[in-house]
């Protein structure tokens, strides 16, 4: 019965000096000790602090070991919808895209055609571009947009069909307009 009770005291007394010497830890995740040469008695020292071996008689150790990852958690319950923002101006309510076509004439400069795809009333060009063939040799003089219409102007081979397209939106109040 002795013998259990000095066991019990020994085991008691480990996890005392194991909790508090892990509660003074003051250099991270490391842990500093001394190993006694002659004894092999082990204690742990606040090297921070000043603490050393005994350079004679004792072995300095330190310890630093991180754990592997714990396993992921659960997903969390989903958070409360927040308040509605306020709302923005009127988005662009349709679009349209128009078209027109025009053939260089020789009239002017070699080969040269404006052809212009023109927005309906109460719509603005917002984008545009033009079409011709592959095989035409026609260099683009400019290709841009009016307050009503998108214009392109091809120089180039005579009867050469050039079509133009206009992409066209209702007219918007803007914002601090």
């Amino acid at each position: 019965m002795r013998k259990l009770a000095v066991v019990l005291a020994a085991a008691a007394a480990a996890v005392v000096v194991a909790a508090v010497g892990r509660g003074a830890i003051p250099d991270g995740n490391t842990i500093h000790g001394c190993f006694k040469n002659d004894s092999g008695v082990l204690r742990v020292i606040d090297a921070a602090a000043g603490g050393t071996c005994n350079a004679k008689s004792e072995t300095a150790l330190d310890w630093v070991q991180t754990g592997s990852p714990g396993v992921q958690g659960s997903q969390g319950d989903r958070g409360a919808d927040g308040t509605p923002g306020a709302g923005g101006p009127d988005g662009v309510s349709s679009y349209q895209i128009e078209s027109a076509a025009g053939t260089t004439t020789g009239q002017g400069s070699a080969g040269d055609v404006v052809v212009q795809a023109s927005c309906p009333s109460g719509t603005v060009p917002t984008g545009g571009g033009f079409d011709v063939p592959s095989s035409a040799n026609v260099g683009v003089v400019y290709n841009d947009a009016t307050s009503s219409t998108w214009r392109v102007e091809v120089a180039g081979d005579v009867g050469v069909t050039v079509t133009v397209y206009a992409v066209c939106v209702d007219k918007q109040q803007w914002e601090g307009a």
